[in-house]
């Protein structure tokens, strides 16, 4: 299971990228707009305000305002690219001299921009770029990508406005009438992204758990990723944290769909499960009855994981040591949610999250796991309904989930740096 019980993508809405464990357990449900009428298409994106890069460098503490005012900026016609890797987007500021303050306006990452004058305040170490009337962005966040001198100053224009999100060659999109119900149990809401694309960020919009909308696109990943659903204009849920309920699925996938498991629960696995394996599985033990094997002495130690078999591996070179029954992400629109490919086991690890106990972090530091079957909640019971599907069937949000035995052995065992490798079958 994904860490699906986490705010991950509430708390850090505004992150193209993901964070640590530690980091996505509270979400931040401040100031969002909920009110959006959940059967009719929503309204236009709102400009994201939430963890954005709002610090403009400081002055120097000799700089006074009356020598901020006797600069006057030069009418230069350019562009700025918008240089900044950091959470959020850039601020747009009221005025380049002393007492500025945010207009509210923020500017994505990578983006670019027209600049009609420019100015370096007397003591600052930034260029302020002027993107018209009183909207001005700092040169610590701003590339000048090419300037020409301007013989008369220009009046006061309204910034260019951002064009829509480009498409992005890695998702294949096609029109379809749906209906996806948000589907979270963690704390706060799931975010609205403006696109399904590279450079996306949050419009300020959150979804309650458990509200339905029409969907009119899909966005599908030509790789391992997570399907997009369009809300309308540039509105955008990821699957991770929605199920699909459109009765008639009239769009289509960019590879052929993934078979699931035959009948025995082995069939797809990539070897024949050892002689002790418990039979049937017993979701509080060892998969296997012997004895669990020193991982801090193995050699050659990785972790190969079959997702449609069922089974996760402890490897010594080509040598299979120890054979797990385990749960890996549910297919949706004939992808599994766990990602397949090289990993390799990271730092972050823990006793117990939303979601389950004894937690190993494999990608994304916190964000894909191995851990025990699912809780009910933080450090709560153990939910009876899920254990049934550890060895038959993928159910998670992309977590390798396993029985509490052997995911509490990986949690004391298993070292930082391990090769996990993961494949369909």
């Amino acid at each position: 299971m994904k860490k699906e019980q986490m705010a991950l993508a509430v708390a850090l809405a505004a992150v193209p990228l993901w964070l640590g464990a530690n980091q996505a357990k509270a979400a931040d449900t401040t100031g969002v707009d909920t009110t959006t009428n959940t059967t009719e298409t929503s309204s236009s994106a709102a400009t994201a305000k939430t963890d954005t890069q709002t610090q403009a460098p400081a002055q120097k503490a000799d700089q006074t305002t009356e020598q901020a005012q006797t600069q006057t900026p030069t009418a230069v016609q350019t562009v700025v690219k918008i240089n900044y890797t950091g959470r959020g987007g850039v601020a747009v500021w009221n005025t380049y001299q002393a007492g500025r303050h945010v207009t509210g306006k923020y500017l994505p990452k990578n983006s670019s921009w027209k600049s009609f004058a420019q100015i370096k305040p007397t003591g600052e170490t930034y260029t302020w770029y002027n993107l018209g009337g009183n909207q001005w962005v700092s040169g610590q966040y701003a590339i000048d990508q090419g300037a020409s001198q301007v013989s008369k100053p220009t009046q006061p224009t309204q910034p260019t406005k951002p064009t829509q999100p480009a498409a992005d060659s890695n998702f294949e999109v096609v029109n379809r009438n749906g209906k996806v119900t948000v589907y979270y149990t963690g704390r706060g809401k799931v975010a609205v992204w403006n696109s399904y694309g590279q450079g996306r960020h949050v419009t300020g919009k959150y979804l309650n758990p458990g509200s339905a909308w029409k969907t009119f696109k899909v966005a599908y990943p030509k790789e391992n990723g997570w399907v997009w659903y369009n809300l309308g204009g540039n509105q955008w849920i990821t699957s991770q944290y929605t199920t699909d309920q459109t009765k008639v699925a009239d769009g289509k996938t960019t590879q052929a769909p993934v078979q699931q498991p035959a009948k025995k629960p082995n069939a797809y696995a990539p070897y024949a499960d050892p002689s002790d394996m418990r039979k049937p599985m017993q979701w509080r033990l060892s998969s296997e009855t012997k004895a669990y094997p020193n991982l801090r002495n193995v050699r050659n130690l990785w972790v190969r994981v079959s997702i449609l078999g069922n089974r996760t591996y402890i490897m010594s070179g080509g040598q299979m040591l120890y054979c797990m029954y385990s749960s890996a992400g549910r297919v949706v629109n004939g992808r599994s949610l766990t990602p397949t490919g090289t990993y390799h086991v990271q730092a972050e690890r823990g006793l117990t999250f939303a979601g389950g106990h004894y937690w190993v972090s494999w990608k994304d530091h916190g964000v894909y796991l191995f851990h025990s079957t699912v809780t009910k909640g933080y450090n709560g019971p153990y939910d009876l309904s899920q254990t049934k599907y550890l060895g038959t069937q993928p159910a998670s949000h992309g977590c390798v989930r396993l029985t509490v035995s052997d995911a509490h052995w990986l949690y004391n065992q298993l070292p930082t740096g391990t090769r996990v490798v993961i494949a369909n079958r």
